[in-house]
């Protein structure tokens, strides 16, 4: 009976990691990140270009118009999201750590 809950985790652990690793490899398949890297290069060459017409133009320059404002997490919701993700972030870790060492003693019998 033990064996077969055993048998049962492990492949509900493994059908989780697999599920995990085809998400990661579809997306760096599909280019995800290069996408998103070159948006922001797109976005940085169109604030050149804004900056030198302006310069060009004579119009008064001041860089915080052409400055992205990073996202502020100070408020309520968004602290509480990220101690969220943090809180997850600990506990699969340590998650992990024991799926593997229990991997490890089932190997080594």
């Amino acid at each position: 009976m033990k064996n077969k809950k055993l048998n049962k985790f492990f492949w509900y652990v493994f059908l989780i990691l697999f599920m995990a690793f085809t998400t990661l490899y579809t997306a760096g398949r599909a280019g995800y990140y290069e996408y998103t890297q070159n948006q922001k290069k797109i976005f940085t060459e169109e604030q050149i270009k804004k900056f030198e017409e302006d310069v060009f133009l004579g119009k008064e320059v001041d860089i915080n118009d052409y400055l992205v404002v990073k996202e502020n997490f100070q408020d309520e919701k968004k602290r509480l999201g990220l101690k969220a993700s943090e809180f997850i972030g600990v506990y699969t870790k340590i998650g992990i750590d024991k799926i593997f060492k229990m991997l490890a003693k089932l190997v080594e019998n």
